[in-house]
């Protein structure tokens, strides 16, 4: 059954594939000490679901199985932006939580009618599954010094997936750890936002104060931001396993035409219908109007300031 799901699951564009038995997928109180430091900062949502974190199997009344899916995304880097990315690689292309639900979807209905008694729930970072430790635990990667998942043919440049399903499947092994004592993705880090347990200070994170803080930026935290628009690839583009990777061609998530000749002057003036226009397919919509402007403002005026931002 597990070469069945294999076999349709990498015609779908996955590359690694692993399999999360309820049993093994027990994940204790891994947020509280995070939280009772208050490194989510304004994330207020990861203080709720603590039962769906701990035991992912709960979020469907028959989940048996957790399958954890990899897909790669490294696109190539538009030449303007080579020095100074204003967006995230991951979300300069299409919105991947409607590329890759759709094409999932698809893939379940195939698994349907392949295994007739399958049932099953996708998500694309949408619940509060523990995606980084359910692909840790059955071998898709390991978490790396940033946190985040590395796969040791494709780095850390992939979109995890999930589906719950009624199956009781075998789990996967995990793979050994192959950061060792390299420490690049700390030192890369502007704003020291990388902890030494392998977690972040979300405060100090570029990615945090330019997409998820949603009660606008103090003066100081605006100028941590640098020049990010959305996003942030520092910790990535520093990781030695993010080396020679190979790029994505004819990808959806190759960098949209339409970021090429942007101008920051214009975004921070940004028009709702021109915004209206810009959103469409694209993450960059989770920012809202206000969001874009405020930030393109920002690094308007970081620019003008001296290197050293403290």
């Amino acid at each position: 059954m597990e070469k069945e799901l294999i076999s349709i699951l990498k015609s779908f564009g996955a590359v690694h594939i692993g399999f999360l038995n309820r049993d093994q997928a027990q994940f204790g109180e891994w947020i509280k000490p995070w939280l009772k430091k208050g490194f989510h900062g304004d994330m207020e949502w990861m203080t709720r679901n603590s039962q769906i974190r701990s035991d992912p199997c709960s979020i469907e009344s028959d989940g048996k199985s957790i399958i954890s899916l990899a897909f790669p995304y490294l696109t190539r880097t538009p030449d303007r932006w080579r020095d100074q990315r204003l967006i995230s690689n991951y979300a300069w292309g299409e919105d991947y939580h409607l590329v890759l639900r759709k094409r999932l979807k698809v893939a379940i209905q195939r698994i349907s009618a392949v295994i007739p008694e399958f049932k099953g729930r996708l998500f694309v970072d949408s619940a509060p599954l523990p995606e980084k430790l359910i692909a840790a635990s059955c071998g898709v990667g390991w978490i790396g010094k940033n946190s985040l998942l590395i796969s040791p043919k494709w780095g850390s440049f992939i979109f995890l997936a999930e589906i719950v399903c009624n199956l009781d499947l075998e789990s996967t092994p995990a793979i050994s750890d192959g950061c060792g004592e390299c420490e690049l993705c700390v030192q890369a880090c502007p704003n020291q936002a990388i902890l030494t347990n392998r977690s972040i200070n979300a405060r100090n994170c570029i990615s945090y104060l330019s997409i998820e803080k949603n009660k606008g930026l103090s003066a100081q935290e605006s100028k941590r931001i640098d020049y990010h628009l959305f996003g942030c690839d520092c910790c990535q583009l520093a990781c030695p396993w993010n080396k020679d990777l190979t790029l994505m061609e004819n990808s959806p998530f190759s960098c949209d035409s339409k970021w090429l000749d942007i101008d920051l002057q214009e975004l921070a003036e940004l028009s709702q219908t021109r915004f209206d226009e810009l959103k469409i397919k694209s993450p960059l919509k989770r920012l809202k109007l206000e969001g874009i402007r405020h930030n393109a403002r920002a690094i308007l005026k970081n620019r003008q300031l001296p290197a050293n931002l403290d």
